[in-house]
């Protein structure tokens, strides 16, 4: 891993008085949060600085000049006098620096933070290097202080403030101080069930070791070295110079290969195919690219298949400069393809200064087949596979299906067509007319065969740990995950799936760095499920910012889908923020019309949760009258019957309502009832505390894993109304808050890495 030591001028700000905020009004203090990202980042970048990360309510940023830094903590200072509710203490400090990826650490960064909580609220302190530097810049005013010792710094330092108009300067003087310590919790425990850090140089450990993970095998996953953000490559496709445009499909699959190639480097961050396929016969620039996706080095190219031969030609890019760091032409045999690939990926590696292990280079180095017929049919099935998952057209996949065929019969050790076949019938599985022809089965049975012939495939892995998913599979799909990312670092979906299986584990930390990192992985084409996903992780641990951040993303990628509409509905219902909810039923309904049962359903369920109970029942019964039609929230999920119960029982059909309290209990206590929303414990517990069982009800409070909206519902629901003042209620869900508190100050040190 390559680091890089410069000097730079270290900007460390924080906030006064969010720990308190925090602990009186959560939602006031996220907002205050957002607030103060929206006021720094950009003037951050506006005085050429780089945003490195936040740590708790602290921001870490790096600047080429001191003037630079000292004037972008002025207009910071002075913007933050128009928001009296957000103020700032700032501390710079000049010093030589280790940058590794999007961290930075060393005395510069320490100095720093240590002066930060010594500057007047509002004011900014700097150090006997910042201040040497600044000389006589118009502009600026400086005052020394004094001289102070600061912890864990050998020599004393000199202070100086910088004059910020309206605020007050402390009293100069000289003398030596043991200054406060910056606000970071020193030791925090762990249990068995939750990942935690044991204190401050575990969270910096797991900082530098976030997103990889160990090749060494076995079943825990391990982190191990950083991701290294410099060594970013996206690769765009080649451009087809043939003549005969029926070559495009062997072009596209030689520029696939070559991006899998490099997928394989363990120190390699490789953007996804998804990605950077957009820029196809892009005429931006390399500059513009490399922001767009965050990477600091695009390969592209041209390719041209005459007759037995083929003409490649390759270039590597530096973003940030769009200097051509190196080209080269290839002119081989047809027959050396797989050679050149090779050579790419070894010479880009070369450039970028990564050490190949022997593992890499047997990876880069084994071709997939020497039968170049095998290999021309499978390259025309991929195309029509990809084909055939954007338009559904059933000609493309019985035509990639058969080509498949064509290729495992050229050479019954290729295993690229096995896998191919296999996550084509997977995805048949979606299509009622395939499903019965093309059983999901029968794919356990060619990837079994892949692996048998090839155990070092990560594709093979990376597709049965999707049949698994399927199939309800959870334990055999994790292994297969940890094992594809092993020998494919780089790959995207694998990587957030894993995520979120850890996450699902209650390996919160390591769930949320999978998650993450499969985001970057996506680069610039972030999916709603992926968007999904994290939206429910967040709101597990009552992070209600980071979840409707992604909740919200979903809708301007594409139509929001059915289900997703209908679950921000019920948490923007426990937030009471009515109109916002209200609007999403109409959009609902805007998007998805034929679902008028949902809807109606949907717009009992926030009705009651408002207490509306009379209206509610009204729409829960037009809802029962009209055929259900498909899509999200319906009463096979129960939760609609169960507030629909409760509506009863409120308005005096005590017992209709009972009867169907009880159904749902029964459903529920049987596992028929939905559960990724809800948990499906506290469900059972609600039902019971509102039939006035006490006892079970706190007996299921207790053995739930609080996931998703659980918190929201005990907290907010009607359903409790009967014990949420009693106070063992009010300890066993104020411990829980409180564990899911200490979890997002620990993730809070993260996620300047993670976002």
């Amino acid at each position: 891993m390559s680091q890089s030591r410069q000097l730079a001028a270290i900007m460390f700000t924080d906030i006064v008085g969010y720990t308190a905020l925090m602990g009186e009004d959560e939602q006031a203090a996220f907002e205050l949060l957002k607030k103060n990202r929206s006021v720094q980042r950009p003037l951050i970048e506006k005085f050429n600085g780089r945003w490195l990360k936040e740590i708790g309510d602290g921001v870490l940023a790096s600047f080429s000049t001191v003037s630079d830094a000292v004037n972008c903590a002025k207009e910071i200072q002075q913007v933050c006098q128009d928001h009296p509710d957000l103020s700032l203490r700032i501390g710079i400090h000049q010093g030589e620096v280790v940058f590794e990826g999007d961290d930075v650490f060393g005395d510069g960064v320490n100095i720093a933070s240590r002066l930060e909580p010594l500057a007047p609220i509002g004011g900014i302190l700097v150090s006997e290097s910042v201040y040497r530097n600044l000389g006589n810049k118009q502009g600026i005013e400086t005052l020394f202080v004094r001289e102070e010792s600061l912890k864990n710094v050998k020599d004393p330092i000199k202070t100086y403030e910088v004059r910020v108009e309206g605020i007050e300067s402390p009293e100069p003087m000289i003398t030596t101080v043991e200054p406060p310590v910056p606000k970071v919790e020193d030791s925090i425990s762990f249990n068995a069930r939750k990942l935690r850090f044991t204190s401050l140089a575990i969270i910096i450990v797991l900082v530098l070791a976030y997103f990889l993970y160990s090749r060494q095998g076995g079943d825990e996953t391990q982190p191990i070295q950083p991701e290294v953000i410099a060594k970013s490559i996206a690769v765009i496709p080649f451009d087809n110079e043939s003549s005969d445009e029926e070559n495009e499909y062997f072009i596209n699959g030689m520029t696939e290969d070559i991006r899998n190639n490099l997928s394989k480097i363990s120190d390699l961050r490789v953007i996804s195919k998804t990605s950077s396929e957009k820029y196809r016969g892009t005429a931006l620039p390399s500059t513009e690219i490399g922001q767009e996706l965050e990477v600091t080095y695009i390969l592209e190219g041209t390719a041209q298949k005459i007759g037995s031969q083929v003409k490649i030609h390759a270039q590597l890019i530096k973003t940030e400069t769009d200097d051509h760091i190196w080209s080269q032409t290839y002119v081989r045999d047809i027959t050396e393809v797989f050679q050149v690939q090779s050579e790419i990926a070894e010479k880009v590696a070369s450039e970028l200064e990564i050490t190949l292990t022997l593992e890499d280079q047997q990876l880069i180095n084994t071709a997939p087949t020497k039968n170049l017929i095998a290999y021309d049919f499978y390259l025309q099935a991929k195309e029509l596979s990809s084909n055939w998952r954007i338009n559904r057209n059933l000609k493309d996949f019985e035509t990639a299906d058969s080509l498949y065929k064509r290729a495992e019969k050229e050479d019954p050790l290729f295993v690229g067509p096995l896998v191919g076949r296999a996550n084509l019938y997977i995805s048949a599985n979606n299509t009622i007319e395939l499903v019965e022809i093309y059983p999901i089965d029968s794919a356990l049975v060619l990837l079994d065969k892949a692996l048998t012939i090839d155990p070092s495939y990560a594709k093979a892995y990376a597709v049965r740990a999707s049949y698994f998913d399927r199939i309800g599979e959870k334990r055999k799909a994790f292994f297969d995950q940890q094992k594809a990312i092993q020998l494919n670092p780089n790959d995207p979906a694998t990587t957030l799936k894993l995520g979120n299986q850890e996450f699902s584990s209650q390996n919160y930390i390591v769930g949320l760095q999978l998650a993450h990192r499969g985001l970057r992985l996506l680069g610039n084409e972030v999916s709603i499920w992926s968007l999904h996903s994290m939206g429910f992780m967040y709101l597990e641990l009552y992070d209600l910012e980071e979840a409707i951040y992604n909740w919200d993303q979903m809708g301007s990628i594409k139509k929001d889908a059915s289900f997703d509409l209908l679950t921000r509905v019920h948490l923007y219902d426990y937030l009471e923020q009515w109109e916002v909810s209200h609007d999403l039923i109409k959009k609902h309904n805007s998007l998805y019309p034929e679902q008028e049962r949902v809807r109606l359903g949907a717009l009992g369920m926030h009705l009651a949760t408002k207490k509306e109970f009379e209206q509610a029942l009204y729409y829960f019964k037009e809802a029962n009258q009209l055929p259900y039609n498909g899509g999200g929230w319906d009463e096979g999920l129960l939760e609609r019957n169960l507030y629909q119960g409760i509506a009863l029982y409120e308005t005096g059909q005590v017992m209709e309502g009972l009867e169907m309290l009880n159904d749902c209990l029964s459903s529920h206590s049987e596992k028929k009832g939905h559960n990724n929303v809800f948990d499906q414990e506290v469900i059972i517990a609600g039902i019971h505390a509102f039939l006035g069982n006490k006892e079970q009800a706190y007996n299921w409070l207790r053995k739930s894993d609080w996931r998703s909206f659980g918190l929201f519902y005990v907290q907010q629901d009607v359903i409790f109304s009967n014990i949420n003042q009693e106070k063992e209620f009010q300890d066993l869900v104020g411990s829980v808050m409180e564990e899911r508190k200490k979890i997002r100050e620990e993730i809070s040190q993260l996620k300047a890495v993670m976002n």
